[in-house]
């Protein structure tokens, strides 16, 4: 068994450079002091990403989105999911409406730990921003 995270955040009017805003404001959190953070396209999804890596050897990337394929995926989202993140109520009206979303994964094993708070910190910020949905999908 591993133990490893994946987060999504929907939002509904992101920031323009929404990756490079997120990146600004976790550069600016001595709680990343350390960390390697930079922004880069992933050549696969064709999608920008948020690439951090903690300690030289933990990797959590966060990806950004923009499609019409995200709208179906919010919708089923509202449909699988009765609570956010924090098992609160949230609006699923506005939800089906997002076409944009991040994306939060570290594929590599935490079984101790040891950067779960390093994820809480990334979900905090992107609850900072307006209009955002996330959920626990790992």
């Amino acid at each position: 068994m591993s133990l490893s995270y994946k987060y999504v955040a929907y939002i509904l009017n992101p920031p323009k450079n929404a990756l490079e805003v997120l990146s600004e404001r976790l550069k600016s959190k001595g709680f990343f002091n350390g960390a390697e953070i930079s922004l880069s396209n992933d050549e696969i999804l064709g999608t920008p990403r948020l690439n951090i890596v903690i300690d030289g050897n933990f990797t959590i990337n966060v990806y950004f989105s923009s499609a019409e394929y995200i709208l179906e995926e919010a919708k089923e989202t509202a449909e699988d999911f009765d609570c956010d993140i924090n098992y609160d109520d949230y609006d699923k009206e506005k939800l089906i409406k997002c076409q944009h979303r991040f994306e939060v994964i570290s594929t590599d094993d935490d079984f101790d730990m040891d950067y779960f708070n390093h994820c809480v910190s990334i979900l905090d910020e992107l609850a900072t921003f307006d209009d955002v949905f996330i959920f626990d999908i790992g």
